[in-house]
């Protein structure tokens, strides 16, 4: 190395907050013993392998991970200049009976500084005798064998799962109140008006029809969910225009909810018929409100059966065991994801487009955790279309994976952050309203749950998050989320 080549280095090193203070003469000494390498995406060292040197992030970005139980977790992602990993405590013990504990992976084109293990434990003992006198001394402050490092990352797995439930928890609780909030009303209602229809009614046998049919229609409702937002609409239309022409107060209120369960206006023909004129507007609004008492209660089970399944997913970090692996249906955790925004979406200011690929293979994998990934996903969607928008959700099969797509056409990633997005606490949103783990706790299950990736490709008018998951889960290393 010329000598000019070695000052340049050196005021690099100087200028890395993990040489900052060191002597000219030191940083000259590293920068003699050490050098720089390039390196494109892949791993740069594995765990177990032989601690050799310490690398050192001059430019780029890459990926730490470690193992944790059966698991291997990310640690940390960042293209913080300075970040270091490797031969971290080659200054402790023998050199060269030591192994990496954790594996470092380039994301993409990468320049690092790479110190042999044997110059960094010669400088830290010459340089630094009474720090390092100190942790050889006291083999609590030694964090060299495989349990402190797993024991440390367990905690720090589980405080982020702690904060990232009690964020994620919000939806389905505040779903549930609203849902027992308007359940109130409309069992109210609906009393009132049954003892009307009693009252109206020319005899018992017309009361007992209407009940008939409402029992026929609750028990036998077809679900609105494979239309399209526009064939839904359509058929709104339609409703209302056929309530407004029978005489029927406020169709277009009336109008949602029986396109919703799948009635058709023959069948509210039938119902006109049998309640007769007097009894006709009456009967319908009955008949709503039976309805839609039925869609509160199954709103009300999928959020409080979402609440147990998050509460349940905080064992996944521990050490007591697992959820069982199940052959999943993306597309109806899709949906069940989906139903706990559907009061967010409700008011048509977001448009929800449903793009799924019906015949997508089933995937091995845990369905509360990959519910999580789906939550924060498209909360993080909705709230960028805060002045309105679309939101496509996408499924595909393709050689043996399945992809995920969660689209919105909001104002994008500025392209100074985006490769920060999945880092731990970090967030774009207000104090106090985003917690800044929630893409991170997304990456670690996508990644090192189930072995799939995880990305984001963002625009003006366009962001998407991208998941990829494999059909079967391979035994091999796994894969590392990409930004």
């Amino acid at each position: 190395m010329s000598t000019s080549a070695g000052e340049h280095l050196a005021a690099q090193l100087g200028a890395l907050p993990l040489f900052r203070g060191l002597a000219k003469a030191h940083l000259e000494r590293l920068s003699s013993q050490g050098h720089v390498e390039h390196r494109e995406s892949g791993w740069v060292y594995r765990r177990g392998e032989r601690a050799q040197s310490l690398f050192i992030l001059l430019d780029g970005h890459i990926s730490v991970t470690a193992d944790v139980g059966a698991e291997e977790v990310e640690v940390f992602r960042t293209d913080q200049p300075g970040a270091c990993g490797g031969a971290t405590h080659a200054h402790l013990g023998e050199p060269d009976k030591q192994v990496y504990t954790t594996s470092m992976r380039a994301l993409g084109t990468c320049r690092l500084f790479v110190l042999p293990a044997a110059t960094l434990a010669a400088v830290m003992r010459e340089w630094f005798p009474l720090p390092v006198h100190l942790q050889e001394q006291d083999p609590a402050d030694v964090v060299t064998g495989p349990a402190a490092p797993q024991q440390r990352d367990r905690l720090l797995a589980l405080g982020a799962m702690a904060s990232s439930l009690t964020h994620e928890l919000n939806n389905p609780s505040a779903a549930a109140r609203a849902a027992a909030v308007a359940l109130t009303n409309r069992v109210r209602r609906s009393r009132e008006l049954l003892a009307r229809l009693a009252a109206t009614a020319s005899a018992p046998e017309q009361l007992r029809a209407l009940l008939t049919l409402q029992e026929r229609v609750t028990q036998t409702a077809l679900s609105s969910a494979g239309l399209s937002g526009l064939e839904i609409a359509d058929r709104q239309d339609q409703m209302a225009t056929w309530l407004e022409e029978h005489g029927i107060r406020d169709g277009w209120d009336l109008a949602p909810t029986f396109v919703q369960v799948g009635l058709d206006t023959p069948f509210l023909d039938t119902v006109v018929t049998q309640a007769g004129p007097a009894m006709a507007d009456d009967a319908l609004r009955w008949l709503n409100y039976a309805l839609e008492t039925d869609l509160l209660l199954q709103e009300i089970d999928e959020a409080t059966a979402r609440i147990s399944t998050l509460l349940r997913s905080v064992s996944a970090y521990g050490p007591t065991g697992r959820d069982q692996q199940q052959l999943l249906d993306l597309n109806d955790l899709l949906d069940a994801t989906l139903l706990m925004f559907r009061r967010r979406l409700a008011d048509g200011h977001v448009q929800l487009v449903r793009d799924y690929d019906r015949s997508a293979p089933r995937v091995t994998g845990f369905a509360a955790e990959l519910n999580q990934v789906w939550t924060n996903l498209i909360d993080n969607a909705v709230d960028a279309l805060e002045g309105g928008g679309t939101l496509t959700i996408r499924t595909r099969g393709h050689l043996g994976h399945v992809r995920i797509e969660i689209i919105d056409d909001g104002p994008g990633i500025p392209a100074d952050i985006r490769a920060q997005v999945f880092d731990p606490f970090f967030s774009t949103k207000p104090i106090g309203e985003g917690t800044g783990i929630g893409l991170d706790v997304a990456a670690r299950i996508v990644v090192a749950r189930h072995g799939g990736t995880i990305d984001v490709q963002s625009e003006r008018g366009r962001t998407c998050f991208l998941v990829t998951l494999p059909v079967r889960r391979s035994a091999g290393p796994h894969a590392s989320a990409t930004t």
